[in-house]
C-alpha cells in the first residue's frame, strides 16, 4: 500500500506545482459517474481469494470553496472467488464443485475532497471518505458422490444457521486523481482509491477487507 500511496501523492503533488487556481467556484456541484476495476489486496485477496472485478460508481459533491468540497457517493463492485468453476476431488469418488462463488459490495458514504491549484483545465484532487460497505458472499456448491448431487448455497446455509453474511460494515477510503475539464461544465478524469472494510476476525477470519480502485470518470459541473 505504501508504494501505491506514495506514487499517487507524487503524481498529484507534481500537478499542483503547475500553479494557478481550481476551476470550480464556491456554490457549484460536481456530479461524477465512474467505471473501472476493484483490485482486492491483503487478506481480502490472500485469505478470501477474491479476484479483480468490475466497479461502477456515482458521486455528488458541493464546493464550499474552490478548493474544498463535501459530498456523498455510491458504488457497486463484484469480485469472483479464485476457485469459482473448479472441482475438488475429496476422495472416494466424491467431488465438490464451485458452481458460483463471488463477492458483491455496495458502498455508500460521505467524502471530502481537496482540489489543488493548477494552471489551465486540470483539477488534481485528494479524497477522504467514510461510510458503509454492504458485503455479500453469493455462492453455490455441488457435492456429488456419484449417486446423489447435493447443492449448497449461501441462502440455504444461512437458513440452516451455518453461514452469516458480513452485511453492512464500516470502512474508509483514501484516494487521489485528476479531472481534465474539457469545457466549463464537463470533464473527464482518472481516480485511484484505497479502501478498507472493517471485519470481525473471530467470525470471518480476517480483520479487514482492503482493495484498490482504478476508475475512469466523467464529471458534470452544475450550478452558477
Amino acid at each position: 500500500m505504501r508504494k501505491r500511496t506514495f506514487a499517487l501523492t507524487t503524481l498529484v503533488a507534481a500537478l499542483a506545482l503547475l500553479g494557478g487556481a481550481p476551476t470550480a467556484s464556491a456554490g457549484e456541484y460536481d456530479l461524477s459517474f465512474s467505471g473501472g476495476f476493484s483490485l482486492p489486496t491483503g487478506d481480502f485477496k490472500d485469505v478470501l481469494d477474491a479476484e479483480t472485478g468490475p466497479q461502477l460508481g456515482v458521486d455528488l459533491h458541493y464546493h464550499i470553496s474552490p478548493a474544498i468540497a463535501i459530498g456523498v457517493d455510491l458504488s457497486w463492485m463484484k469480485n469472483k472467488h479464485a476457485g469459482e468453476g473448479e472441482t475438488e476431488d475429496l476422495g472416494g469418488g466424491v467431488t465438490l464443485t464451485a458452481e458460483k462463488d463471488r463477492f458483491s459490495t455496495i458502498h455508500y458514504g460521505l467524502h471530502g475532497k481537496y482540489f489543488f491549484s493548477t494552471e489551465g483545465s486540470l483539477d488534481p484532487w485528494l479524497v477522504l471518505g467514510l461510510g458503509f460497505y454492504n458485503l455479500k458472499n453469493d455462492y453455490e456448491y455441488v457435492l456429488d458422490d456419484g449417486v446423489t448431487a447435493v447443492t449448497f448455497t449461501d441462502e440455504s446455509d444461512e437458513a440452516d444457521g451455518l453461514f452469516e453474511q458480513p452485511g453492512a460494515r464500516f470502512g474508509y477510503r483514501l484516494g487521489a486523481g485528476v479531472t481534465y475539464m474539457t469545457s466549463p461544465k464537463m470533464g473527464i478524469g482518472l481516480g485511484f482509491d484505497y479502501n478498507s472494510i472493517s471485519m470481525d476476525e473471530d467470525e470471518f477470519g480476517i480483520s479487514s477487507a482492503p482493495f484498490m480502485s482504478v476508475l475512469g470518470r466523467i464529471t458534470f459541473r452544475l450550478g452558477n
